[in-house]
Order: C-alpha cells, then structure tokens, then sequence
C-alpha cells in the first residue's frame, strides 16, 4: 500500500475566461443592428436618388430631316408613369401640331403629330413622371426640310382647291376678255364720232363749191351755144336756101 500521506497529483488549473455581463451583450446587439441598417441604408441610397433620364430622340436633338416624322419618340433609361406625363410640339409659329395623348411602351415615350406639318424649325416640350414619382422635363428641337401632312409619308402639301367664288371670279374676267378684246370699244367709238361729224359738218361746204361748178358749167354751155348760134350764116338760120334780109 501506497502511504497515506503521498497526495495525489492534480493537473494544474488554468484561469477561466470571464463571461460578459448582460449590459455588454446588450450593447454589442445594438451595435449590430446599427450596423445592418446602415449597411441597407447605402445601398438603397443610390437607387432612390438615381432618377429618369432621357438617354435619346428621335428626331435627335439639332437634327435637320426632310420633313417632319408622324410622331416624336423619346427613350429613356427606365419606364414612365403615364400620370403627369405630357409631351408638346409646336412648330416656328407657335402652331401646336402634337395630337392625343404621349403612348407610353416599356422605357419609350412617343407623341403623334397631327396635320399639315410645316418645313421650318420645331420645338418639343416633354415633362415625363418616372416610377419613383419624381417629375423630370426638358425640350429639344429639330428642323425640318420640307413641308408635309401627317400620316403621308412624307408627300409633299397639296395646293389649294379653288372655291367656288374664285371660279365664277375667273369665269367671268375670262368671258370678258374674250368677248371684248382691250382697246377695240375705245378705237372704234372716236372713230364712228368723228366720221359722223365730219359729214354732217362738211356737207353745207361740200355742197357750195359743188353748184357754183355746176352754175359755171351751165354758164359756159350757154355761152358757147349762143356763140354757135350767132355764128352760124343767116342763109343757114332761115333754111330752105332763101336769104334773109329786108328784101325779103
């Protein structure tokens, strides 16, 4: 047997860790969750702060086109609300040529035009919601070349039809000017004038000179036939050969 007074040999013991207290665990938990609701606070940050915007036109801003498209399309880099949604066209005159509401597709914008489009420069006025509902606008312009009429393709604008006044206004100076040809009254009317004129004026001169010839040539017969007779011989004048005389 072992001797009672020997002793055991015992492993040497190592100092515990001390728990923490309940106000430590407490903290350390606050902590944690300051830290998580900062961390989704940075990341929803960039999504409520980044908004619509327009990445593209068409027609593109200061573009110039031959005439002027059926509609105006924006794109933009996310989808719009159709509340508060409203796009404008107006050409140089201030004319409003957007027709009917903005048709809204996916991330696109587009406003139909309407009427007789002029050429000349445009202006669009947009004001577009975007789904976080913050309101975003702006304007852009373009020119067109040539003038045409929406839902043609392109054609060009067809003239005027006349109205009915004009084509009685034209009818008429038409029939005039065939029925009456310029200057044929004016140089006929002096001319019959002044050929009646002149007759009735001239006759009592024409007339004088006239019977004052006739006068003298009756005069002059006359003379020549007295002269005839005078000359004739007496045996001639008293005929049958016998001569006159006081014998006889």
């Amino acid at each position: 047997m072992l001797p009672t007074s020997a002793r055991r040999a015992t492993p040497a013991r190592t100092p515990s860790v001390a728990e923490p207290r309940p106000v430590e665990r407490a903290a350390a938990r606050l902590l944690a969750l300051v830290a998580v609701v900062g961390a989704l606070a940075l990341a929803g940050a960039p999504a409520a702060q980044a908004h619509n915007t327009l990445r593209a036109s068409d027609p593109a801003d200061g573009a110039t086109v031959a005439f002027a498209p059926d509609r105006v399309t924006l794109t933009f880099d996310m989808a719009a609300t159709a509340i508060g949604t409203e796009v404008v066209v107006t050409t140089a005159d201030g004319r409003v040529v957007s027709a009917g509401p903005a048709e809204l597709v996916d991330a696109t914008v587009a406003q139909p035009l309407a009427g007789e489009l002029p050429a000349g420069a445009y202006t669009v006025s947009w004001r577009v919601t975007s789904a976080d509902g913050h309101p975003i606008e702006g304007t852009l312009g373009f020119t067109a070349t040539a003038a045409t009429v929406a839902g043609t393709g392109g054609a060009p604008v067809p003239a005027p039809e006349p109205t009915p006044s004009d084509v009685a206004t034209s009818t008429t100076e038409t029939t005039d000017d065939a029925t009456a040809p310029a200057g044929t009254d004016d140089a006929t009317a002096p001319a019959d004038d002044g050929a009646a004129g002149g007759t009735a004026d001239d006759e009592p001169a024409v007339a004088g000179p006239l019977l004052a010839g006739i006068g003298g040539v009756l005069v002059v017969a006359g003379g020549v036939a007295a002269w005839y007779l005078l000359r004739r011989r007496p045996d001639d004048v008293a005929g049958d050969g016998e001569p006159v005389g006081p014998d006889a």
